[in-house]
């Protein structure tokens, strides 16, 4: 076979080594067309259109799956596994709560990355966890009842995942300067940011007991005032953290989620580099 090919006028041309592989390709690619336009109808393409735009779809849901924490996966799979048994079973109430905690728990990921803050694992398996702990266990399985302890253990949680936003907040204020906000300082102020949201937590409550005649403060002034400690307790928690963090020492993992939230987040605190 001779490895030229006429053109339309003139000399023969030059075809170059993968050409004939190409032409091939070309003609398999019509014969096939023409075999599916026949078999599917002139919409195939449409069709195939479609077909891969639902494998991309499935793919990208696996590959953002692949990437959440364990626990995650496990909290959804248990949301899940609700909802079919008691829709199953007809228990409306025990749904809704499912449906509901797993909505929210969806929502952490797409809100930040709107702010276009790269939310670290172990910050979103805490959020997740905290989340699940407090619609699902403590309203379908009544642990508020139970345990008389479980609301002090959430109070303190959050009261300590909000001094470490508290110092994230304030320390990104400063851009990473710790030498223009001491950690004292930044920590304090970490620590009144905690105090403050649990303070506005417990307004809420009593605003809904009044109006809508609920019973969220339980036993009222000492539910509050206990719910007030706690959160100090770990608001201090927090923010003691945040200051271990700017003198380059840990306190346990708290230090270590924020090294990595300000790792993962450099462009919040651009200044931190020239002192670090």
């Amino acid at each position: 076979m001779s490895n030229n090919v006429k053109g339309p006028t003139g000399p023969p041309t030059p075809v170059k080594p993968n050409a004939f592989a190409d032409i091939v390709r070309c003609h398999t690619n019509g014969a096939l067309m023409l075999f599916h336009t026949r078999v599917y109808g002139d919409d195939w393409c449409e069709k195939k259109a479609v077909l891969e735009g639902v494998v991309h779809n499935a793919y990208d849901v696996y590959m953002k799956l692949r990437d959440q924490p364990i626990v995650v996966l496990v909290i959804w799979t248990i949301l899940l596994v609700a909802v079919l048994w008691s829709l199953f079973s007809m228990r409306w109430s025990i749904a809704f709560v499912s449906v509901a905690t797993f909505i929210v728990t969806l929502l952490p990921g797409p809100l930040f990355h709107r702010l276009a803050i790269v939310l670290p694992t172990k910050f979103l398996a805490a959020i997740t966890i905290f989340i699940f702990a407090t619609l699902f266990l403590g309203e379908v399985f009544d642990f508020y009842e139970r345990y008389w302890w479980w609301d002090i253990l959430l109070h303190g949680g959050s009261a300590v995942g909000f001094g470490l936003i508290g110092f994230l907040f304030v320390f990104f204020m400063f851009e990473g300067d710790k030498y223009a906000a001491p950690p004292v300082a930044v920590a304090f102020v970490s620590f009144c940011f905690g105090v403050t949201i649990g303070v506005a937590w417990e307004i809420f409550e009593f605003s809904m007991d009044q109006i809508f005649d609920l019973n969220m403060q339980k036993s009222g002034l000492i539910d509050t005032m206990g719910d007030l400690i706690v959160d100090m307790i770990g608001a201090s928690v927090g923010a003691t953290a945040g200051f271990f963090f700017l003198k380059g020492r840990q306190l346990g993992g708290l230090s270590a989620m924020i090294d990595e939230f300000v790792s993962m987040n450099r462009r919040l605190y651009s200044k931190l580099r020239k002192h670090r």
